[in-house]
């Protein structure tokens, strides 16, 4: 089991993982943003404001929902953030919960800190950025990862966790997402699997799901490993990962022509958006 921990500890070093924002939008006119002045913190040597978000719109926003910093000077930085957004503004996470913020909900008190020893005058632009995708199942949270198989709530053959995950980190893109579906039902069938035909099965299906990965997003050539160590995130996962590996010894597996690589995708990806 120790070995198991160690290997699965360092493929999830070596996957790429990518940052939530990429499915975020911005949600500022459907909330009021109040913030208290500027005050300077002796003890932290850093400049503090109090943030207040009120959801003002019809609709929950959905968790996760940062706070976007603009308008700073170059010698000022957030000590709270988070995260960054594509183009490097600080990001500070708001806390929602799971649940994210009802209409009329507020989350209240949210400080944040500064760090500006030029101590030059700014005045802070705030936008909010929440997650927009497709309505998700339950987080199971520590639930799914109880047995092999998870929690597949909506009965979609991709299980809950990998799936808030996917639509979570790459949201933006209806493709991509479903491409990166087909490739968590393939990863959890490889999982599931007991002899050498499931195993054979799942491979040429987890063929068909990177296939049609390349052909949606050619360059989100890591996408693909983020959803396998999403999928074997516990050691009774990669150990069963390992026995399906070990089945498909010595097996050849087909592959398409690239041309055919769009019929690989259980969906039809010029029916979708982007």
């Amino acid at each position: 089991m120790n070995r198991t921990f160690r290997m699965l500890a360092g493929l999830l070093a070596a996957c790429a993982i990518p940052t939530a924002n990429a499915a975020l939008s911005n949600v500022t006119n459907l909330v009021t943003v109040t913030k208290s002045p500027l005050a300077y913190n002796r003890a932290a040597k850093t400049f503090d404001a109090l943030i207040s978000v009120r959801n003002t719109g019809r609709e929950t926003l959905l968790s996760p929902i940062y706070l976007m910093v603009t308008g700073l000077p170059e010698t000022a930085s957030v000590n709270s953030a988070a995260d960054f957004s594509p183009d490097g503004k600080p990001m500070v996470l708001l806390p929602v919960g799971k649940s994210g913020l009802m209409p009329g909900a507020a989350v209240t008190n949210v400080a944040i800190r500064f760090h500006n020893p030029a101590r030059d005058k700014f005045d802070p632009v705030l936008r909010v950025l929440s997650y927009t995708g497709a309505k998700l199942p339950p987080d199971p949270g520590q639930a799914g990862k109880a047995t092999l198989a998870g929690v597949d709530y909506n009965r979609n053959w991709v299980r809950d966790d990998v799936e808030v995950y996917i639509a979570r980190n790459f949201g933006h893109s209806e493709r991509l997402v479903q491409a990166l579906n087909d490739y968590a039902v393939a990863a959890q069938r490889g999982i599931l699997s007991t002899n050498s035909q499931e195993s054979l099965q799942a491979a040429n299906l987890l063929g068909r799901a990177i296939e049609c990965l390349m052909h949606v997003a050619p360059s989100d050539g890591d996408a693909g490993k983020s959803i396998q160590s999403a999928s074997i995130n516990t050691p009774a996962r990669f150990a069963a990962w390992l026995r399906y590996q070990d089945r498909l010894a010595g097996s050849v597996l087909g592959s398409r022509p690239v041309r055919q690589w769009a019929t690989s995708c259980s969906f039809q990806p010029e029916m979708l958006r982007n």
